[in-house]
C-alpha cells in the first residue's frame, strides 16, 4: 500500500532550488488570456476544461524552459500557446450554454 503524507509533499515541494527565481517567457497578453480560461471553467464554463490542461502545460514548458531552455519539454512553451492564441477569448461571467 502506498502512503501519502501531505505535510512531506507539501515539504518537499516548496524547497528552494537553482533556478526557481528565473523569469519564465510569458508576456501579459499570454497571462491574461490563460487567467480568462481558468477563470471561465471555474465559474462554470465547461467547455474550457481541456484548455485548462493547455494552459498548465504552456505555464509548466515556460517554467521549464526558463530554467533549461527550449527543446527540454514537449510540447514546447510557443507550440502550447498556438493552440490557446487560436481559441476565441471566453465570454465573462458563469456557466453558458456551449
Amino acid at each position: 500500500m502506498n502512503r501519502f503524507d501531505p505535510d512531506s509533499f507539501n515539504a518537499n515541494v516548496t524547497k528552494p532550488l537553482p533556478g526557481d527565481d528565473l523569469p519564465a517567457l510569458v508576456n501579459r497578453y499570454q497571462a491574461l488570456k490563460c487567467a480568462a480560461i481558468v477563470k471561465a471553467f471555474a465559474q462554470g464554463q465547461t467547455g474550457w476544461q481541456q484548455h485548462v490542461h493547455t494552459v498548465s502545460s504552456f505555464l509548466s514548458a515556460a517554467a521549464m524552459e526558463a530554467a533549461y531552455g527550449v527543446g527540454v519539454i514537449q510540447p514546447t512553451r510557443e507550440e502550447t500557446w498556438q493552440l490557446l492564441d487560436a481559441l476565441p477569448w471566453p465570454r465573462p461571467g458563469g456557466a453558458q450554454r456551449q
